[in-house]
């Protein structure tokens, strides 16, 4: 594994540990990233690869609305401490799929509850 997935990987169980108040491990991480791929996939394999391609860290999904909302880990290690400032107030970045009109989809920043269901 490279350095910057490894650093990507415990990035991961930090914010969500801080974004759900429950403590995760890089194991935990690296579980929930092959399930959550899994889904993924089934839904849509050139999503899948778009992400994998982007050398995204996922952590994490939800639907809400009209969106898919993917958490993920910047692969900018200079912005780490700003992200872990951000999942205090309940802010995560993510890959949105527009499912309405996909062509709106991006990356952005999603604000969540502790369960992780996107609130804003």
């Amino acid at each position: 594994m490279n350095n910057l997935r490894e650093k990507q990987i415990k990035q991961a169980s930090k914010i969500l540990s801080q974004l759900t108040g429950i403590k995760f491990t890089t194991d935990d991480i690296k579980v929930i990233e092959k399930e959550t791929k899994a889904v993924i996939k089934a839904r849509d394999e050139k999503l899948l690869q778009r992400l994998e391609d982007d050398n995204n860290v996922i952590f994490g999904y939800s639907t809400k609305f009209y969106f898919l909302n993917i958490y993920v880990v910047s692969t900018d290690k200079e912005v780490f401490d700003e992200e872990l400032e951000a999942a205090k107030q309940g802010y995560v970045w993510s890959y949105v799929e527009n499912l309405e009109n996909p062509a709106f989809s991006e990356y952005g920043t999603v604000r969540v509850d502790k369960e992780l269901e996107r609130i804003a």
